[in-house]
């Protein structure tokens, strides 16, 4: 997570959730974008010593901020799909054009929970598509899903016991470190999390990890 996240958590008052959970501290980086030496992020540099953010666990952060708004008076859906979205025609003129398609105004969505075999449908006046790589209203509806070519990339990944510390004995011990590979098709990542394990993987351009 990057250092400035935390002045949003501090506006929701988020922060100190994160702070009692004993995420891995994370007080800057390291990375390699050529034959030099490692360069460093120094967190702490710009804001003293608590300028710091985490190494997280992606699913408890996660979860983290879902109790959080839920406590904040956000109704919250666990182990719920949108399986479709029903619109309702627009009064005034289309916007459709060669690139998006208008399929009206959004006025609900049908829902299932596959866990207890439950389905619905939710009503509402404004929706946000968080549905991620998904992406339910480009990919079914609007079909205006354009894809950045230089973000075509393949990933390999895991998690790994005893697999030490990047700069062991210095004050950036324990930082994550991230190096451009050498021909210029991807990088890799060594990040420790608190749970003891490090996650490491390398992310490749996909022609070249796919042929």
């Amino acid at each position: 997570m990057l250092r400035s996240l935390r002045h949003f958590f501090r506006f929701v008052d988020l922060d100190s959730t994160f702070v009692a959970h004993g995420f891995y501290k994370k007080i800057g980086a390291a990375f390699v974008l050529n034959n030099k030496d490692p360069a460093y992020t120094d967190f702490g540099g710009a804001g003293g010593a608590n300028a710091c953010s985490w190494n997280v666990i992606r699913f408890e952060a996660d979860d983290l901020i879902s109790r959080h708004a839920g406590k904040s008076g956000a109704q919250i859906f666990d182990g719920v799909k949108i399986s479709a979205i029903e619109f309702a025609p627009h009064e005034g003129p289309s916007t459709a054009d060669d690139k998006t398609q208008d399929p009206g105004r959004h006025k609900s969505a049908t829902w299932t929970r596959k866990e207890e075999g439950t389905s619905g449908v939710i009503k509402f006046d404004y929706i946000v598509d968080a549905s991620g790589r998904m992406g339910i209203m480009s990919t079914k509806y609007l079909e205006n899903r354009h894809f950045n070519q230089g973000l075509k990339n393949a990933a390999s990944w895991g998690y790994w016991q005893g697999a030490g510390r990047y700069g062991a004995r210095t004050p950036q011990e324990g930082v994550p470190y991230f190096e451009a590979l050498s021909d210029g098709s991807g990088w890799t990542w060594f990040i420790p999390l608190h749970d003891g394990t490090t996650s490491a993987g390398v992310v490749i351009n996909q022609d070249i990890a796919t042929p």
